[in-house]
C-alpha cells in the first residue's frame, strides 16, 4: 500500500486536521509544528485531500528534500 507524506501549512492546521477525520481520511502518523502539519496517508485519502477546498496549502511532502519531524529513532541516537 502506497503512503504518501503530507505538508498542510496555514493559519490554524488542527482546524484542518479536524476537516480531514470528519471526511473519514485514514491517518497513519501525525507531526504538528506552530503553522504546519505532516500526516501521512494512503493513496485513497491524498486524492481525497486533493479534492477538498481549502485555504490551506497542501504539499506532498515526500518531494521536499527537509525532514521537518525526526522519528523517535533520532532521539535515541
Amino acid at each position: 500500500m502506497d503512503k504518501y507524506k503530507v505538508l498542510i501549512s496555514g493559519k490554524n492546521p488542527d482546524y484542518f486536521l479536524k476537516k480531514v477525520i470528519s471526511n473519514k481520511i485514514n491517518i497513519y502518523d501525525i507531526c504538528k509544528n506552530y503553522n504546519e502539519l505532516i500526516i501521512v496517508v494512503d493513496k485513497d485519502g491524498f486524492k481525497k485531500l486533493n479534492k477538498l477546498k481549502t485555504s490551506y496549502k497542501i504539499e506532498d511532502a515526500n518531494t521536499t528534500a527537509i525532514e521537518i519531524c525526526p522519528t523517535t529513532e533520532d532521539y535515541n541516537k
